[in-house]
Parts: structure tokens; sequence; C-alpha cells
């Protein structure tokens, strides 16, 4: 089952071995560089946050 959140589920699915080529083909298309600097942002987002959680 895949996280419930964004960057946790294109992780998983970066490590995925998808059953054809054609498959990870278009996934990987979907992270083109755009959309990856998206995810990453999110990604550090979410870890700041955490972060100043534990702050508390």
């Amino acid at each position: 089952m895949l996280p419930s959140d964004l960057a946790g589920k294109i992780n998983e699915l970066e490590h995925y071995d998808f059953q054809s080529s054609e498959s990870r083909q278009r996934f990987e298309s979907l992270l083109e560089k755009p959309f990856r600097q998206q995810i990453m942002q999110q990604m550090l987002d979410q870890m700041s946050g955490e972060g100043r959680k534990n702050d508390s």
C-alpha cells in the first residue's frame, strides 16, 4: 500500500518493479523536471514541518 502523502507515493513508485518497460517509461515521463522540483519542494516542506513539531 502506498503512503498517504504525494511525496511518499512518488518515492515508493520510484523504487517499484514495474511489470513492463512501457509502464516504467510512462511513470518517468510524469516526473519531468518541473514536476520533480514541485515534489522535492513538498518533501522539504513536510520535513521542515516535522522538524518544527519535534521542536515543540
